[in-house]
């Protein structure tokens, strides 16, 4: 209600895009505003954490697996081109390697593109202090895991869009973002702070390569 509010008395806004949010906080205001609002950018940063069910029940967190799917299916079914990131943290207290690679799994079936991976550190006065812990090793191990998945996800989105014309909100030093929170790097100089068009010329492993086009 808050999005449809903020995008209903700023109608100069011009874009409004959400920072990291939990799976279990998304409810029917806000995937009908994904839906019928393109001021929304079609981008969501899911805070996720694992791919577990058990794992997921032990971090007390409110979603399980089949939520997650569920959702990213149901979020593309209303708006075709939106985009997911998600945080994982590897190696998190009973974590065996079968549930290590639930969280792989899920990253694949979801079609996660942008994945921040976070090694699992104690944090004083939670429950998981007392959990029994991975072998710091391991978790190195599957921190890298997931990371390279990571980077074959994101470089496998951004070679789709090359051919396509996005619209980019420019930044300093020659770089800008478009609607789905790709990072483009342009071929030539531009101002900041402008909402520009842009062919999408050729990407790299993060960033897409663009040119603006001309009015």
């Amino acid at each position: 209600m808050l999005v449809k509010k903020i995008l209903k008395n700023i109608p100069n806004l011009p874009r409004l895009r959400l920072s990291s949010i939990d799976p279990a906080e998304i409810d029917f205001e806000l995937m009908d505003a994904f839906e019928n609002e393109q001021r929304l950018m079609p981008h969501i940063h899911l805070s996720i954490q694992h791919g577990d069910d058990v794992i997921l029940k032990r971090m007390k967190r409110r979603h399980l697996y089949r939520d997650v799917i569920n959702f990213v299916n149901e979020a593309r079914r209303r708006r075709s081109d939106i985009v997911f990131g998600a945080d994982f943290i590897a190696g998190f207290p009973t974590e065996d390697n079968n549930a290590h690679l639930q969280s792989m799994k899920l990253i694949n079936e979801a079609g996660i593109t942008y994945i921040h991976v976070f090694p699992y550190s104690d944090r004083e006065g939670t429950a998981a202090t007392k959990m029994p812990k991975v072998l710091k090793e391991d978790i190195k191990k599957r921190s890298k895991e997931l990371r390279l998945l990571g980077q074959k996800q994101c470089k496998n989105y951004l070679s789709t869009q090359i051919g396509t014309t996005q619209n980019v909100l420019t930044e300093k030093n020659g770089k800008g973002y478009t609607s789905n929170f790709s990072k483009i790097l342009f071929n030539e100089d531009v101002n900041p702070g402008l909402i520009i068009s842009a062919e999408i010329i050729s990407a790299n492993s993060i960033n897409l390569i663009g040119k603006p086009i001309k009015n």
